[in-house]
Parts: C-alpha cells; sequence; structure tokens
C-alpha cells in the first residue's frame, strides 16, 4: 500500500535539512527516539545506532552540564537559540556544532533538535577563558560584545555577583568545588547568546550576553540560588546572588572607546561585589560612566602624553657591601596623585600599554643623560606583554634608541598587578629581551599566587620579595620567614638573584641577609629621586 504524498510535511522536514545536518527527537527521558541525516560523519554512528542512545551520552562531557541546562530550559522557553557545543564522535575528534531545539507545549512532549556542524574557520576559537570555568575573560567577553555589536546585534550584559561563592570553594573538597563551578558556568552560558556570551569577571563576578529582552532575571537568580544553596547545605556558608542587566548601546562612540567603557563597567561592578549595582541604577547609570569613561580615558592619555607625568628613581643596593647596582624607574603623578589609582585604570580599560611604553620612552631619555653606567629597572604590566602592539613599539624603541651594546643597563619587571592569561606569549618575549641583553625581574613575589607559576615558566635573571611579605618576615613570622628562605634558595638553584622591598632600617636589613636575600630597596637606601647626573 503506497502512502499518499504529505506535501506539509516533506516541507517541513525539507526546510529543518535545509538548516541542519542533523535532526534528533528525544523522549522526555532525553533518549533519541528518531534521528535522519549526518550521523555517521559527526557521531560515527549509524542512524540505527542512535535509536535509543541516552543523548548526553552523545555529547562531550566537558559540555553535558550546559547541554543539560539548555534541554531543561525548553520546558520553560518551548525553545531556544542554537549554541555552540561539542559532540562526543566514537573517533579521536569532538565535532564543534550548533544546537538548536524546541519543545511542544503539551505535558511530557518530547524534545526536537537540529544539529549543524561549524565548519573550520567558525570552530577556531582563540578566546582567552578562565581556567576554572572555561567561561570568557573580562576582555573575551567585552570583545564578544564587539563582535554582536558590529554584527548589528541589539545585545545587553547581566551582570552576575554571588558573594560568598570563594569561601564555599574553599569549604569544598577540590572535585565538588569543580563541579559547583561548572554547574554555575553551565547555567550562565544556556542564557548567553550562541550559548558562549558568558564570561568571569571576577573572582565572585560573572557577566552574560543576551538578547534584548530575552533573558528573565528572576529565573537566572532562581537558577543559581539553588545551585549555590544545594552545595552550601551543612557548611555553614551562604553565598548571597545578586544580577543586574544593562543595554550595550554604545552606538555614540568609536569601537575603542566603547570597549573601554564596558571593561571599565564590568570592573567597577566586580570590585563593589554588587553592593553599589542595582538593576535600576546600573541601567540608568551605564550612559553617565561611558561618559566618565571617555573623560578619564582622555585625561589618561593626555598625561601619559605631555609632560605631567615624571618618573623618580629608587635606588637597590647589594646587601653585602652597600653599593648601588640599579635604580628602579617609578611614576609621579602630578600634585601628588596616586600612581597605583592611574595603573589600574589603564588596566582595566586596555591603556596600560600606552602608560608602559611613556615610561620606557622617559626613562631610557633620562638613562642616556645620567652617570656613565647607571643602570634602570623599569616595569612592564603583564596587560602589555599580552599586547602585540605595545610589544612592537617596545621593540622598536630599544633598537632606535638603546645600542644593544648598552642593553644590560635596563632592566624589566614584570609586575603582578594584572594577570597574563596568555603566558606563552608573554614568556617568548621576555625571552627575546634576555637574549638581546637585558636582565628580567619577577616583581612583588608572595602577593599573590600567580608567582610561582611566573617563575615555573619564565626564566628571570632577579626575584623581588613583595615588601608586606618580607615585612611579616621581618616582625618575626616564623612561616613567612621559612617561606622567603625556600624562595632564596630556590632562586639560588635558579642563578637568579633576590631583592627584598621596604628595607627601612637595619634592622630589617639584618633579617633580609639571615633570610638569604642578596639586594634590598627602601627608605634606608634612599628614597626615590634623580638619577645621578652624567
Amino acid at each position: 500500500m503506497t502512502l499518499a504524498p504529505r506535501p506539509d510535511r516533506d516541507r517541513y522536514v525539507a526546510f529543518a535539512f535545509a538548516a541542519a545536518d542533523l535532526l534528533l527527537e528525544l523522549d522526555p527521558e532525553l533518549r533519541v527516539r528518531f534521528a535522519a541525516g549526518a550521523s555517521q560523519n559527526l557521531l560515527g554512528r549509524s542512524v540505527g545506532e542512535l535509536e535509543g542512545a541516552l543523548f548526553l551520552d552523545l555529547v562531550d562531557p566537558s559540555d553535558r552540564r550546559f547541554v543539560a541546562r539548555l534541554l531543561d530550559s525548553l520546558s520553560q522557553k518551548g525553545r531556544h537559540e542554537p549554541a555552540s557545543v561539542r559532540l562526543r564522535h566514537v573517533g579521536s575528534r569532538q565535532p564543534k556544532v550548533m544546537l538548536g531545539g524546541c519543545r511542544l507545549p503539551a505535558p511530557k512532549s518530547n524534545f526536537y533538535l537540529t544539529i549543524t556542524l561549524l565548519h573550520l574557520a567558525a570552530t577556531t576559537d582563540s578566546a582567552a577563558r578562565d581556567d576554572k570555568t572555561q567561561l570568557l575573560t573580562k576582555d573575551s567577553l567585552v570583545n564578544r560584545a564587539q563582535e554582536l555589536s558590529a554584527a548589528g546585534e541589539a545585545t545587553e550584559m547581566a551582570l552576575v555577583n554571588l558573594s560568598g561563592i570563594s569561601a564555599l570553594n574553599r569549604a569544598l573538597p577540590p572535585g565538588r568545588s569543580d563541579a559547583i563551578m561548572e554547574e554555575i558556568a553551565a547555567v550562565l552560558r544556556a542564557e548567553s547568546v550562541g550559548g558562549d556570551g558568558a564570561g568571569r569577571i571576577g573572582d565572585e563576578a560573572f557577566g552574560v550576553l543576551h538578547s534584548t529582552g530575552a533573558l528573565d532575571l528572576n529565573r537566572l537568580q532562581a537558577e543559581l540560588d539553588k545551585v549555590t544553596n544545594a552545595a552550601a547545605e551543612n557548611t555553614g556558608i551562604r553565598v548571597h546572588t545578586k544580577v543586574a542587566s544593562i543595554d550595550l548601546d554604545t552606538s555614540s562612540l568609536d569601537e575603542r572607546d566603547a570597549a573601554r567603557a564596558l571593561a571599565f563597567a564590568m570592573a567597577s561592578f566586580a570590585e563593589s561585589h554588587g553592593d553599589d549595582f542595582t538593576l535600576h541604577s546600573l541601567s540608568d547609570g551605564f550612559a553617565q560612566l561611558v561618559d566618565t569613561t571617555v573623560g578619564r580615558v582622555a585625561d589618561f592619555r593626555e598625561l601619559v602624553r605631555g609632560d605631567a607625568l615624571t618618573l623618580a628613581y629608587q635606588p637597590i643596593v647589594r646587601l653585602a657591601g652597600r653599593g648601588v647596582h640599579h635604580y628602579e624607574a617609578l611614576a609621579r603623578m602630578p600634585n601628588g596623585g596616586s600612581p597605583y589609582e592611574m595603573v589600574t585604570f589603564g588596566e582595566q580599560v586596555g591603556l596600560a600599554e600606552e602608560l608602559d611604553l611613556s615610561v620606557c620612552q622617559r626613562a631610557i631619555l633620562a638613562l642616556g643623560k645620567s652617570a656613565a653606567g647607571t643602570r634602570i629597572a623599569i616595569n612592564l604590566s603583564g596587560r602589555s606583554l599580552q599586547n602585540s602592539r605595545f610589544l612592537g613599539s617596545l621593540e622598536k624603541l630599544l633598537e632606535d634608541k638603546l645600542p644593544r651594546a648598552n642593553a644590560g643597563l635596563v632592566m624589566f619587571e614584570v609586575t603582578e598587578s594584572s594577570t597574563i592569561s596568555d603566558l606563552d606569549k608573554a614568556a617568548n618575549f621576555l625571552t627575546e629581551l634576555r637574549l638581546r641583553g637585558h636582565p628580567i625581574c619577577l616583581d612583588d613575589f608572595g602577593a599573590g599566587a600567580a608567582g610561582y607559576n611566573y617563575l615555573r615558566r619564565i626564566s628571570v635573571d632577579f626575584v623581588k620579595i613583595d615588601g608586606p611579605f618580607l615585612k611579616a618576615a621581618v616582625a618575626g613570622d616564623k612561616r613567612e620567614r621559612a617561606l622567603i628562605r625556600g624562595i632564596s634558595a630556590t632562586c639560588t638553584e635558579l642563578r637568579c638573584h633576590t631583592i627584598g622591598e621596604m628595607v627601612e632600617n637595619e634592622g630589617d636589613a639584618k633579617i633580609a641577609v639571615e633570610l638569604g636575600l642578596e639586594f634590598g630597596q627602601g627608605w634606608l637606601f634612599g628614597k626615590a629621586g634623580a638619577l645621578p647626573p652624567g
């Protein structure tokens, strides 16, 4: 018996295959009921082999929590926009696809999924990601927002603060802590544009890019509360969730200023722990924040390029004989302003490289007018070391203004004010500087956990012990003394020298020597001033 043609059915099937490579129907338990299309190419299995398979088993393990969240949301939303996920091919490769889906409103209805293979150009992911959650970093999230804006998509950003999540992670066993952060990331990704528009912008702060009006903030907060409350049970820790959203309409700004304004807004939110931000104030205040940021950017650039910014030079001496080894170049603001605040703002809005390059230019010029043999150290931000434009400009400056024979007179200090996410790129450039003859110093060692990782990956000539770290040892903290002795011994093994900061009196200097430090910096040896004249 021949079935009569069904034009409507055939038409819908044709439309589906025009937009997708594989069609799947899942039952309420998420098992495959029907499959049609390129299953062999995408999964290494025939259509017949898929029948009865649990769909989540067909997804790469790294994306299973996320896909489970997407499917769960279909019960409430009815459909979700296509999201980027990885499948689990029976072979070695893991194809990246766009997964779309819908679910009819009837009770216990099935799930209908479309799967489209992304071509190679679309699967190349160069975005920097947070190690713990695999969400985008703050800078990558800004770049993603710019891409959406350039494509003409109306976009908003939800800002999420999970106050107490750091304490909860410390209280949980490592495996459980990782699982909670993966679940939080899955919730955020499931609400983001394309499934990959969520980022971590602080220890407890996150951002979620979403289409205008597409996100239910109350539902998002409820989902996050559900995850964190379950994790915190019996720990005595409470995680407080705050969510706000801003319209990213920066059409009146050029692309770079818009990016800086957004970066500064995210940094401000993260630093405030969400305390000063409400949905109403943040939405209304973003335009004002944009204007303020653009004005501060202009002031920053005028300062960096003008004569108001000056440098002072503090001596670093050899503790054994008190002879000056070199001087550290320190930025000085007009009217006694805070250099730290200027550096922090520059890093937040992507202008750190302009400040660093300006300091390099001024310091090398001053070196040319100083006494023969004078050596200086110049600070380089972690952000600058990841900026290709800055690296090229610094190379040109050194080639033009500092003969290679004098390269040893200029040391570069790697500061930990901004974490280096692309450590390979930074390490390669610093290696090139060392080959040119420039000593490299790792600054503020002990101020953060990143220092040990930097020491493992970057070849350096000096390690500078953070001032408060040394002060605690001087005050008698046995643990800190043991740690500094260990660092000194490690540096000796690595054939690099140690410098102690904040050596303010003879007692400090004596303890520094006992702990194995070779050089000292502090008011005992002199405040920052001018270089010795030539």
